[in-house]
């Protein structure tokens, strides 16, 4: 029976990477660099002065976990129904070493003070298990139970699903106001948040038929966000001379890692993205395809305390243009300069590193089905007996 040109043309372009969401990666990696620079430049927050530049620097710092947010929905748009792929996997893994134990071996050779001990050691070669790369760990972790999180996302009635996302959003994002009142609160991980994240990835593209909202609705609602959150650390600096609690309060609302406000800001992104018309561009995707390196390279420790302490005197700047400026241009910078050294790790190590996954993915695949045939044999047993 012969396809008509319209499903061929659907089956086929159903392959291609989404030039659209691929610009949303790219700029959600430049988010994440624009946070690093503010929180790893040395700035001292417990100051209770009010300065503009304080101000603009407070409110532009939730844009990192924004940008997390928008980069994990992604991930739950697009590999729901979808079953994770062991490869991507495994590339994960390898990239994240590579970057890791390469950055480790010349920081010992060229970092005055730089010392190999057994923790350092351990944490450099192995990443992933010793959190090294909190991002990559989590990121990890997240892809191992997503075959569980896609069964679960599939099987769910909408309000099964809705009832889901709320207990989810009241347990992670709740520390973040709980905070005022002094209550400790421990247990949670990055692993929950990125969960969360993914389940509502999953669910945008599950009811993706039943969310249509039109772009100018969900700039405005964006903008309202924005103008709110900037009000509201004007607020609570102002507040927090006279009472430091309610200085707390609006950092941990306002830039806190489980924080309901970023959770939202990162949604409304996403759907104004999602809405967005975009041919298939090969440089956009081939760059996106390289954040992930990026966050490797500039937020490896090493190479992290160098960029922003001692090349970078984000902190030295006093003028609030200049200060603005260079919140856009520093992070711009970064963010080609390490896609450029991730550009020529692929054309260097690329086919070695494919090699070595394709290498494992054989081994894993014949001791998973060994696994198999010993459970096959065991729970026969049973039944006959």
């Amino acid at each position: 029976m012969e396809i008509s040109r319209r499903t061929r043309s659907h089956v086929d372009y159903s392959h291609y990477r989404q030039s659209n969401f691929e610009v949303l990666r790219i700029l959600s990696m430049y988010a994440i660099i624009i946070h690093h620079l503010i929180a790893h430049s040395g700035f001292t927050w417990s100051q209770f002065k009010v300065t503009p530049i304080k101000i603009w620097l407070m409110s532009i710092l939730p844009l990192g976990k924004v940008g997390v947010g928008t980069f994990i929905l992604i991930t739950g748009y697009f590999t729901f129904r979808h079953p994770p792929k062991l490869k991507t996997l495994l590339r994960i893994v390898t990239t994240t070493s590579f970057y890791s134990i390469l950055i480790y071996i010349l920081a010992n050779l060229t970092i005055p003070g730089t010392r190999v001990t057994p923790q350092t050691f351990f944490q450099s070669v192995f990443p992933i298990i010793s959190n090294f790369y909190w991002f990559a760990t989590a990121y990890f972790f997240m892809y191992i139970l997503m075959p569980y999180l896609n069964t679960l996302a599939e099987k769910m009635a909408l309000k099964q699903y809705i009832i889901l996302l709320a207990v989810l959003i009241f347990v992670i994002c709740g520390p973040a106001y709980l905070m005022y009142y002094g209550i400790p609160v421990y247990g949670y991980t990055d692993v929950a948040v990125m969960v969360l994240l993914w389940f509502t990835g999953a669910f945008l593209r599950k009811y993706e038929q039943y969310i249509n909202i039109r772009s100018w609705l969900l700039l405005i609602f964006l903008l309202v966000l924005i103008a709110g959150n900037f009000l509201f650390h004007f607020w609570g600096f102002n507040i927090g001379i006279e009472h430091p609690k309610v200085y707390t309060y609006t950092m941990n609302i306002g830039m806190y890692n489980y924080s309901f406000y970023s959770y939202v800001v990162a949604i409304v992104v996403f759907l104004l993205f999602r809405n967005m018309r975009l041919k298939p561009n090969f440089l956009v995707n081939y760059a996106a395809s390289g954040v992930f390196a990026v966050y490797l390279i500039h937020d490896n420790p090493y190479i992290s305390g160098l960029i922003f302490r001692n090349f970078i005197h984000f902190t030295k700047v006093k003028e609030l243009p200049m200060v603005m400026q260079q919140t856009f241009t520093i992070p711009a910078v970064i963010l080609f300069v390490c896609l450029l050294i991730e550009y020529s790790r692929t054309i260097m190590f690329g086919k070695f590193q494919n090699y070595y996954i394709n290498f494992l993915a054989k081994i894993i695949g014949k001791l998973d089905l060994i696994f198999t045939k010993i459970l096959a044999r065991v729970f026969k047993r049973r039944k006959t007996d």
